[in-house]
């Protein structure tokens, strides 16, 4: 084994020591991580450029224009440094319950339409009681930001009754993943270095199944970071209509709803009783017929087995 074969295999190995330690337990603030990393990757470049061989993923780190360097994920800019993360990553949803005008109810559901497009935001989902008591549930979207402008201009369409707001803080969650991606990226960088240098074949396979673990990894906290993004930067709001006089839902009728339904269920039970009888009967009718025929025959012929029976018992006296 050449010299240089040696010093590449040691190289690998402690490469790959690294990139271990970066995909099971990089996390936010590692400052001092990247450093040692980025400094191993620039020692990769510069022996690539001594050997007369200059690494294409090296131009395309100095240009700033690969797509596979930190990029964005959603409306996060990865390249921007961990000041950018430092803002506060919130989850808010909530829910209102939202009394209008008798005879109101349809221009109260265009109006909430009309809010969140207003406010930048999308209709979800729309659920209106068909039954004609002025009772139904839009679901909207908007822009975190106007959350609280939302509720001010709900109170525009009607009364709110009762409203619920839930809020959940994830940006340590939020900056710990772009801290993860960071290192990966760089952990990156230096196994596509030393994949252009790999000498053998198993160096490559050994480099190649590391840099799929890695990229794996990378591409599964992009996924949460996409998720974590579109829920903080957008809320869902839930506004409950109701029209004013409209029957509560646990009024009279779904008393009477559940009288109905407990008649049917008793209908139901006796029908099956009814049905299992039937189904019993046509299984046990032949069966009683059989022992009936049975019954008969041997009624008909014990009669005369007991007369020859009495009729040869004086013979055996002598």
């Amino acid at each position: 084994m050449s010299r240089l074969q040696r010093k590449f295999r040691r190289m690998v190995a402690v490469t790959l020591g690294a990139v271990l330690v970066f995909s099971l337990g990089a996390c936010g603030g590692s400052d001092d991580a990247d450093g040692a990393m980025g400094g191993e990757a620039e020692m990769q470049q510069n022996e690539t450029s001594d050997g007369g061989r200059t690494s294409s993923l090296s131009d395309q780190s100095s240009s700033g224009s690969s797509p596979g360097e930190l990029g964005t994920v959603g409306q996060v800019d990865l390249t921007q440094d961990d000041s950018v993360f430092g803002s506060p990553r919130v989850i808010k949803n909530g829910q209102v319950e939202l009394v209008v005008a008798r005879g109101e109810f349809d221009a109260a559901v265009d109006d909430v339409y009309f809010l969140a497009t207003r406010l930048e935001g999308i209709v979800k989902s729309t659920a209106i009681d068909d039954s004609g008591e002025g009772r139904g549930v839009v679901v909207v979207r908007i822009p975190s930001a106007r959350f609280e402008d939302a509720l001010t201009e709900l109170r525009d369409i009607g009364r709110i009754e009762s409203h619920y707001v839930d809020t959940q803080d994830v940006t340590d969650e939020f900056v710990d993943l772009e801290s993860r991606i960071r290192n990966a990226r760089t952990a990156e960088k230096v196994l596509l270095n030393l994949m252009d240098e790999a000498a053998t074949i198993s160096d490559t396979i050994r480099v190649q199944n590391q840099l799929e673990r890695v990229q794996e990894n990378i591409e599964r906290m992009r996924g949460r970071l996409r998720v974590l993004d579109d829920q903080t930067s957008f809320s869902t709001l839930a506004v409950d209509l109701v029209e004013e006089g409209a029957a509560p839902k646990d009024d009279k009728p779904e008393e009477a709803g559940t009288m109905a339904r407990a008649w049917d269920d008793a209908v139901a039970g006796f029908m099956g009783v009814v049905s299992a009888v039937i189904v019993s009967s046509g299984v046990l009718l032949p069966i009683a017929l059989l022992a009936l025929v049975v019954v008969l025959v041997v009624r008909r012929l014990l009669p005369r087995f007991d007369k020859g029976s009495a009729t040869t018992a004086p013979a055996t006296d002598v």
